[in-house]
């Protein structure tokens, strides 16, 4: 993954320089404002959520308009740095040309092997991804015991949905679209949130969703992967790829 110190301190420099604040660049990524602290702070936190945290990189940068932004140049000036002494120079010409075919041969059996351990790992991610998704929810613990008798508004004829609930059991965030109303949502260990809706959910992107509980009508859903996108809540359910996760569960 490479050292991103370089990276990361010319991103926040270059935003303060345009005198862009972090809520600034939250409203209009729709990334929520820790997590975009820890872009610019926490090497730990972009190396162990690569390569998720280097596609939020590359969005900052191209919101921030810096049109030179390569990730490879980072790596090969970090390649440069931890070099050795160079050579003597009628040794180099010979020295380089031995360098550049090692490196070729090294960076074609890297191709190869990552080729292949790539397509193994979404064989993996798709079954896993389809079991996870056609597995019935477990009945959920009695902290969130919602009753899944449809709730009416004593004012108005107007049909209300049961609330649903977001448990974290780590840092997520979340863009949601409530009834037509856009927001963004972050949530720590630990954390939960009620929504109440009258029509329908749609959670845009869920980031860390494996760390995510959703709780609807006394039964709950988890997911096996770190970053999804496209789930719709309306009265019926709730739904990925059209398909109902509680389908055939009694409410």
């Amino acid at each position: 993954m490479g050292n991103f110190t370089k990276i990361m301190e010319l991103l926040k420099k270059e935003r303060e320089k345009q005198n862009i604040s972090l809520q600034d660049l939250s409203s209009r990524l729709k990334i929520p404002v820790f997590v975009l602290k820890k872009l610019e702070e926490d090497e730990k936190y972009v190396e162990e959520n690569y390569p998720y945290s280097l596609f939020m990189l590359k969005s900052i940068a191209k919101e921030l308009n810096i049109s030179d932004f390569n990730i490879e140049d980072s790596k090969e000036n970090q390649r440069e740095n931890s070099k050795q002494q160079q050579p003597k120079p009628k040794e180099e010409k010979a020295n380089k040309k031995l360098e550049n075919n090692a490196y070729k041969t090294l960076k074609e059996r890297f191709l190869s092997i990552f080729r292949i351990i790539y397509l193994m790992a979404l064989v993996i991610s798709f079954f896993a991804l389809s079991y996870s998704f056609k597995k019935e929810p477990e009945e959920i613990v009695s902290n969130y015991n919602f009753s899944s008798n449809n709730i009416y508004k004593e004012s108005q004829n107007k049909y209300l949905s049961s609330p649903i609930v977001l448990v974290a059991n780590n840092d997520i965030w979340i863009s949601a679209d409530i009834d037509g109303k856009k927001e963004v949502i972050a949530l720590k260990k630990g954390q939960s949130k009620v929504i109440s809706f009258k029509k329908n959910i749609h959670f845009e992107t869920i980031g860390n969703a494996n760390n995510l509980t959703i709780i609807y009508n006394g039964k709950k859903v988890s997911f096996s992967k770190k970053i999804i996108h496209n789930i719709f809540v309306d009265a019926e359910g709730i739904f990925k790829d059209g398909y109902n996760l509680f389908k055939g569960k009694n409410g």
